[in-house]
């Protein structure tokens, strides 16, 4: 499941970003419990119910299991320079650090959004890069010459202009409407 690969693999690069290069989640424990912590989200927003998180389901115990994980990370910090170190060095106007709870809160939003639409980009990416060799073999010689990415960004460009991972955007209306009269 190419898809499935690419989001880890998206996730990975998110958590290193967020803990630092040198976090250790080699075993996937941390990936695994964000993913189980969407899985909720993703069943939450879905349910009838006003209070799925009462709800006696499998996905309520995982999401559970899953925000002690990444809790128990958060709370041991980063191991590194990584978005959460910077965010835990930000300072007021008054010279206060970030509340731990908008911290947790804050690295939280960044481990929990976007790896997923990476992940489909990459998907739909390497997707047309195998059924179009030719223009393949060009980006792989573009990487041999380590002279920039140039092409394979006009690629992933193009990959995301006919695949976009966020394919609706909602319209936020800078005015009032007018309708014509029938």
């Amino acid at each position: 499941d190419l898809c499935a690969d690419m989001e880890q693999l998206a996730l990975s690069v998110v958590i290193g970003a967020v803990f630092g290069a040198a976090y250790d989640d080699r075993d996937g424990r941390l990936a695994a419990a964000i993913t189980a912590r969407r899985a909720f989200l993703e069943f939450r927003q879905a349910s009838l119910w006003p209070w799925p998180e009462s709800l006696p389901v499998p996905v309520v115990a995982r999401y559970r299991r899953a925000m002690q994980v990444i809790d128990g990370a958060i709370a041991r910090g980063p191991v590194g320079p990584g978005l959460a170190s910077r965010y835990r060095a930000l300072r007021d106007p008054g010279g206060a650090a970030m509340p731990g709870s908008l911290w947790r809160d804050e690295v939280l939003t960044l481990l929990s959004t976007g790896y997923e639409t990476i992940g489909d980009a990459l998907t739909w990416t390497l997707s047309l890069l195998a059924r179009h060799p030719d223009i393949e073999e060009r980006v792989v010689r573009e990487a041999d010459r380590g002279d920039g990415p140039v092409f394979a960004r006009m690629v992933l460009d193009e990959s995301l202009r006919l695949y976009p991972p966020t394919w609706i955007i909602v319209r936020m209306a800078s005015g009032a409407d007018r309708l014509p009269k029938i």
